[in-house]
């Protein structure tokens, strides 16, 4: 009789170092997925806060609009009320911005002709991008000021100069920064 051999095919896996190189890759695919939807993530917040400071102006002018302002203290609350804040901007009576600091809206100035809108814990990639890129939008809206507290401890940089550099931003913005925006109430 003539024997037979059988030739079994090679049942093999992976050994420890190949699924050690696979998972190494695996990770750094989710790595980067990771960083860039951090960074689309942090692009989408100063986008809203951009849009949400011009709402929060316009729709200020607008429910004062023909009237005398004699408040000269926090409105927020008000403009929460009436809807003068962005949906997305109002945490109960309060307002809060993009990167979960306060908002507060307050008109000022000795002739009740200013609008103060203050955005708290602003970090410090937002507060350079904020600062420095909208004074071109602000200043055709009546942008006089920013005053940019880094310290906590009051105005560390009060900007009347515009357009603001993001060099001069990256000076004078700290690891969290008080942001407040000065227009004119009337434009």
């Amino acid at each position: 009789m003539i024997g037979y051999t059988r030739k079994r095919a090679a049942q093999r896996g992976f050994n420890l170092i190949e699924a050690a190189i696979v998972l190494g890759v695996v990770g750094l695919v989710i790595g980067g997925i990771w960083v860039a939807a951090a960074a689309v993530q942090a692009n989408l917040r100063k986008a809203d806060a951009s849009k949400g400071l011009i709402q929060i102006v316009q729709n200020t002018r607008n429910l004062y609009y023909g009237q005398s302002a004699t408040a000269t203290a926090d409105i927020t609350s008000q403009l929460v009320s009436a809807k003068a804040l962005p949906a997305d901007f109002i945490n109960g009576t309060a307002g809060k911005n993009p990167f979960n600091g306060d908002v507060t809206v307050s008109i000022a100035g000795a002739s009740f002709d200013q609008i103060d809108v203050l955005f708290g814990t602003v970090p410090k990639d937002a507060c350079i991008d904020l600062t420095s890129k909208n004074t071109n939008i602000s200043t055709g809206l009546g942008l006089s000021q920013i005053i940019i507290d880094a310290t906590g401890g009051g105005s560390d940089a009060t900007i009347t100069t515009f357009p603001y550099l993001p060099t001069s931003a990256a000076t004078n913005c700290g690891t969290t920064n008080d942001i407040t925006w000065r227009f004119g109430l009337r434009g």
